[in-house]
């Protein structure tokens, strides 16, 4: 029986799920957690959201995301847990306590495969994509206007708007399909990209101003920063940074862009990413993260220009 075969039994046998996003959920996991709830709610399953961090705004039009619930730790009683995104159980950032058994739910290449059912497909663009072509499998007459929207919202954004080097005919396939189930694409659009608040405007164009280019033996290196400071100053919070790391590496000449958001005094969140010379990951796992070869993350503790020298010396031992 294949992977999906045993989610789809998964589904049925069991009741009162709860759903867990990893660490400061992005829009691929939080539309793949929005369908798999309108999913169960077709079922007649009953399940919990869950995630560490609050939700970025742009995200709040999908279904049942305004239900999804911050929390440190949670109890979960014995309760089925499908984890998105979580190539550990720690990655979701949250201390789970007392759940039965798990499906994990990923397409990391770095997954450790922990789970009673590991649904994990390093080839996939997104959860997103794996989670549309799954209903399309096994749900197809489930799938409505609210699940094509919240799947195309996980692609749309894990893929750069299918600019990435993780896109493939496959997702151009699911997310065609998706447009047969009522997928409103200028609704996604408008809703995840152009509904931006002022102040989180006003926070980009400081942090575009402040970009600083580097050159690290043979490649070129661009990185920003957001302090806690700042995400003061600006009347924002961490959520108000989602597609900040995307901006460095836009520029011309640079091979590798680098966001630094500290999320609490001297702890910074490290964004990688890659034009496709540069392999993050490696750099990533170094510094107890993971990710993609081009799109990785790790947390870093020390004054900024510590943990800017430390990702800096990092670079330069795979040169």
């Amino acid at each position: 029986m294949n992977t999906f075969a045993k989610l789809k039994s998964f589904i049925e046998e069991n009741d009162n799920f709860v759903l867990v996003g990893h660490k400061n959920a992005d829009g691929d996991c939080i539309g793949t957690m929005s369908a798999f709830a309108v999913v169960l709610e077709k079922l007649n399953k009953s399940f919990e959201l869950l995630v560490a961090d609050p939700v970025p705004y742009g995200y709040g039009f999908l279904k049942y995301v305004k239900d999804f619930k911050v929390v440190s730790e949670y109890r979960c009683k014995g309760r089925p847990l499908i984890l998105f995104e979580c190539g550990t159980i720690a990655r979701c950032g949250i201390t789970l306590k007392d759940y039965g058994k798990t499906v994990n739910f990923d397409h990391h290449p770095d997954n450790s495969f922990y789970a009673d059912i590991n649904v994990v497909d390093a080839e996939a663009s997104s959860v997103g994509e794996m989670a549309a072509i799954f209903f399309k499998d096994f749900f197809n007459d489930l799938i409505d206007s609210h699940i094509a929207n919240a799947l195309y919202t996980a692609i749309h954004t894990d893929t750069g708007g299918f600019s990435y080097s993780n896109v493939r005919k496959t997702t151009f396939d699911i997310s065609s399909f998706l447009m047969t189930k009522g997928l409103d694409n200028q609704l996604v659009c408008n809703e995840v990209y152009g509904n931006n608040r002022i102040e989180k405007t006003r926070l980009l164009g400081h942090y575009l101003e402040n970009l600083k280019v580097e050159k690290l033996r043979n490649f070129s290196l661009c990185y920003g920063v957001i302090t806690v400071e700042d995400l003061v100053k600006f009347g924002c919070t961490s959520r108000d940074t989602e597609n900040f790391a995307n901006y460095p590496r836009g520029i011309r000449g640079v091979d590798v862009g680098v966001f630094f958001l500290e999320i609490e005094k001297g702890v910074f969140k490290v964004s990688l990413r890659s034009k496709g010379k540069i392999v993050v990951n490696k750099v990533a796992s170094r510094l107890s993260g993971g990710g993609h070869k081009f799109a990785a993350g790790c947390t870093v503790k020390g004054s900024f220009c510590e943990v800017l020298e430390t990702v800096k010396n990092e670079f330069l031992k795979d040169e």
